[in-house]
């Protein structure tokens, strides 16, 4: 019997529901239920009750937590034990991918604690867009993604919410609006706007929030450079609508950044195929996550 079928057993006897098992064991549910379908056929005998929402456990399942329990415990203690002999682990990579601007949003963060958490696994990291990203997912080339949300999301993904940013107003100080807590969109209705080029997905965001509310920018200039459009917006050459994280640095005084509303917010998500399972270094970095930012994702108010 395969021991991480096993080890499985364990988790869902713990948790009792077969969605959150698999969330908590970073597999998909079609997965799990094989597994603990193979473990069943092997004994003989059924192990959990389904005709509920919350699985309960047979009388045979029962008797087989405390033993399948030690069993994990032990195999964990020779492996471990076994590495430890042999002076550790041997050297192991994973792969991942992330869109570029990786730094203002705490990715490179996590990746250099991960890498100092796990001396011995080598993180190879590819930068791309969303369709490039899931395609290399999809083909097995990396684990993991982080990726803006865009649109709907693909049932063959599974995502974990990571961090977020929202959309601010970009002033020179001089402008009527600087001094303000919070905008609408519609009040710079008429102004030129300098914005982040056509086909990026802040550009996106920026075109959608005005046709909500109700205009259509006139777009002055379109640069690929951040730091370009502010330098121009403090010469008063214009307006600029842009993503907040990535411009903080930024921010010193010679433009405003003031919030628009109502809100207009991107999160950014860890993605994984829903089909495949991790390998135990994927595994660990999630769960290196866990105690970052995933879950409790920065929010911007």
């Amino acid at each position: 019997m395969d021991i991480s079928y096993l080890r499985e057993f364990v988790t869902l006897a713990d948790i009792r529901n077969y969605t959150e098992a698999a969330d908590a064991l970073y597999i998909s549910q079609s997965s799990l239920s094989k597994h603990i379908a193979a473990i069943e056929k092997e004994l003989g005998t059924a192990l959990f009750d389904r005709s509920t929402r919350r699985v309960t456990l047979t009388p045979a399942a029962r008797m087989l937590l405390p033993y399948a329990s030690h069993i994990v415990h032990l195999w964990d203690s020779a492996t471990g034990n076994l590495e430890d002999a042999q002076g550790g682990y041997q050297r192991r990579t994973l792969r991942i991918g992330s869109m570029p601007m990786m730094a203002p949003y705490g990715i490179t963060k996590v990746m250099h604690e991960f890498s100092q958490t796990h001396p011995l696994v080598d993180v190879d990291v590819i930068e791309g867009d969303n369709d490039t990203l899931m395609s290399a997912l999809r083909q097995g080339k990396i684990e993991l993604a982080f990726m803006r949300d865009a649109g709907s999301h693909s049932e063959e993904f599974v995502r974990s919410p990571f961090t977020s940013d929202r959309l601010v107003a970009v002033l020179p100080p001089t402008h009527r609006l600087a001094e303000r807590a919070h905008l609408e969109l519609s009040e710079l209705d008429g102004e030129s706007f300098l914005l982040i080029g056509p086909g990026s997905h802040t550009h996106d965001i920026c075109m959608t929030a005005c046709a909500a509310a109700g205009f259509v920018p006139n777009v002055a200039y379109t640069s690929a450079h951040a730091r370009n459009i502010i330098d121009l917006v403090a010469r008063d050459a214009g307006v600029s609508l842009m993503m907040l994280r990535p411009i903080e640095r930024y921010l010193t005084g010679e433009v405003a950044a003031v919030p628009v509303v109502p809100t207009v917010r991107s999160t950014i998500s860890v993605y994984r195929r829903r089909d495949g399972e991790l390998s135990r270094e994927a595994i660990g970095f999630l769960k290196s996550l866990s105690g970052s930012e995933m879950g409790t994702a920065h929010v911007l108010e």
